[in-house]
């Protein structure tokens, strides 16, 4: 039964896309998860909390100084019942379902244009009396062409290391590029490809295209949009972002996904 659950939740979902501290505007950047970014974002703090149905809840600490960045993030997917797969089964369960994930990341800068960043993480996923555990690790590199107000990057999110259960965690590459028609402008394009290997290979790849493009207005109020096309659960997103004082924001971000998953609600309190 518990190997059965597992796979499931795995298979409806990997809940390592969803990450409160991703899709936010900081620095000519869409946060992407890539810790090249690291270096270009210098200073940022926030705390996030998330919902996607009744149940399941995330909660997220993130903190950039430098180069060095700091993540925590915390999945609690609610209660859940087992009362058995055939008439004499007896068993009645209820058990909670969580996950989280703590990384470090290091970014340098070999000039003023090009970065290289990495981030190890360790995640873990328990339910009832198992769970999984293991390493990951994102790699990225960032190149900017201030010039023509282009950037682009390349990087590994999420790639397994190993696992206790002899399988890899799902993994991304990921290629994306960003251009600025106007200092208050910008438009992204994200290709993420997923990856996953060694034994259990049972999680689904595929290819996700996203589109997004955000305005600044007077850098006081920054509205975002992505749409999202491919093998993915998400349709699109809208974010809203607004600046207090002068470094402090909050910041909201809606995820409409496809017919019989419940949309996404992000709330960020940050200083930048």
């Amino acid at each position: 039964m518990p190997s059965f659950l597992l796979f499931s939740l795995f298979s409806w979902y990997s809940f390592f896309k969803v990450s409160p501290s991703l899709g936010n505007y900081n620095g000519g950047l869409f946060l992407n998860g890539d810790p090249a970014q690291l270096r270009v974002l210098e200073k940022f703090v926030a705390v996030s909390g998330g919902v996607w149905d009744e149940y399941s809840k995330i909660v997220d600490l993130s903190a950039i100084w430098k180069g060095v960045g700091f993540n925590f993030v915390f999945y609690n997917f609610g209660d859940f019942r087992y009362s058995g797969l055939v008439p004499d089964d007896e068993t009645n369960l209820r058990y909670s379902a969580f996950a989280y994930k703590i990384g470090f990341g290091y970014s340098i800068a070999f000039d003023r244009n090009l970065c290289f960043g990495i981030s190890p993480q360790y995640q873990r996923f328990e339910y009832y009396n198992q769970y999984a555990e293991g390493f990951t690790m994102n790699v990225g590199l960032l190149h900017l062409v201030r010039r023509v107000g282009l950037h682009y990057e390349i990087f590994l999110r999420d790639f397994g290391l190993s696992s206790s259960e002899g399988y890899n965690f799902p993994g991304t590459f990921n290629a994306s590029i960003g251009f600025s028609p106007r200092p208050n402008i910008n438009l992204n394009y994200l290709y993420s490809k997923e990856i996953s290997n060694g034994r259990g290979d049972f999680i689904a790849k595929g290819v996700v295209h996203r589109f997004g493009g955000v305005y600044s207005y007077k850098d006081l109020l920054i509205p975002s949009i992505a749409l999202y096309l491919g093998d993915e659960l998400r349709l699109f997103n809208i974010g809203l972002k607004f600046k207090i004082l002068k470094s402090a924001f909050v910041y909201y971000n809606f995820t409409y996904r496809k017919s019989g998953f419940s949309p996404i609600h992000i709330f960020t309190l940050g200083v930048e």
